[in-house]
């Protein structure tokens, strides 16, 4: 019998939500920022643990954006790319879609073919040395321009396959910039043939996973959690088994919900609807996947057809190949058929 944390790190796993940037960790912030002689709102690790404090999406935000200007190169994110296949090793996590926020880096300088470049680079390094697959989700900004945002989806088409672009999603400040105020952007996405993920349901309410799904044609929700107020939409998405990737120390951190005890993730999960588990910005939240994991399990006490049915979820509903998918879950299930845990 394996304790939970030694059952969930052995576990072959699959990340449909982390993003790029937010996965750079304070000490990688700190090596990029003495590259570029630029300062940082702290100057060790442990001061960034202690800046790592939020009250809101828009506070954290402002703060993410400050570490994230040191990233100012495509070698820059090759560097990232590594740090990010070397993260996943470790906790055995197989397949990645990593998110990425084009629009900061191209107003802080660096060209959206410079970007592209360094993923393409750093994804091929962390396969090479790793054995990790990455795939890449771009995201429109909500708070872009719709004139800019329109354009994006054309303007990726020429690194499509060599970064592996497997969907488009929406991204940032949710108060205030609705998602249908993007419509043409996702519209032309969809007729490029990406299907379409969003941030909605966590900064808002319902009312703003609706307009995702209605208004831009989201097949998949990033958070979602807020979803609970809405007993018409958690029947909606439990109908057409929309995936909701759920960030649960995300959510702790950005006042979502008060402690792990009153996260929503298993009513969503009792209404039907499938949910992975996530990570989204694990430095910034000072919890990565296998303890997202971990915590969940343990504050529910879920049994290992509940915990199985979140890891397969991770697989099945992500947007990898379906042979791919294949083969992970059949590992999945002989894991689980082999080994047990105890809480």
């Amino acid at each position: 019998m394996m304790t939970i944390e030694d059952f969930v790190a052995g576990m072959p796993k699959a990340e449909n939500h982390i993003h790029q940037d937010g996965a750079t960790s304070p000490q990688s912030a700190l090596v990029l920022a003495q590259k570029h002689q630029m300062s940082l709102p702290f100057r060790t690790p442990e001061e960034a643990d202690s800046l790592f404090r939020y009250q809101n999406l828009g506070e954290f935000i402002r703060i993410i954006d400050s570490v994230n200007a040191v990233i100012q190169t495509e070698d820059d994110i090759v560097y990232l790319l590594i740090e990010l296949g070397r993260d996943a090793a470790r906790q055995n996590i197989r397949y990645r879609e990593i998110m990425l926020a084009n629009d900061f880096h191209e107003r802080m300088g660096l060209s959206l073919d410079g970007q592209m470049r360094g993923f393409v680079r750093g994804k091929e390094a962390a396969k090479a040395l790793f054995g990790v697959e990455f795939a890449c989700i771009p995201e429109i900004d909500r708070t872009m321009d719709p004139k800019k945002s329109a354009e994006y989806p054309e303007r990726l088409a020429p690194w499509r396959e060599k970064a592996n672009i497997v969907a488009i999603g929406l991204e940032s400040a949710e108060a205030g910039f609705p998602a249908h105020l993007h419509r043409q952007a996702f519209q032309n996405a969809r007729a490029m043939g990406y299907p379409i993920t969003s941030h909605a349901g966590e900064a808002c309410g319902a009312e703003s996973i609706w307009d995702s799904l209605e208004s831009i044609g989201s097949t998949r929700i990033d958070h979602g959690v807020r979803a609970v107020e809405d007993p018409a939409l958690m029947e909606y998405l439990a109908k057409h088994r929309i995936l909701l990737t759920v960030c649960p120390h995300s959510n702790l951190s950005l006042q979502v919900f008060p402690d792990m005890e009153h996260h929503s993730i298993v009513q969503l999960m009792q209404a039907g609807i499938p949910v992975s588990i996530n990570s989204d910005d694990p430095p910034f939240f000072r919890a990565d996947l296998n303890k997202n994991y971990v915590d969940v399990v343990r504050t529910f006490r879920l049994d290992k057809k509940q915990l199985l049915a979140i890891a397969e979820n991770a697989f099945v509903y992500s947007y990898a190949p379906q042979n791919v998918i294949a083969s992970a879950v059949r590992e999945l299930h002989v894991y689980f058929e082999t080994h047990d845990y105890t809480l």
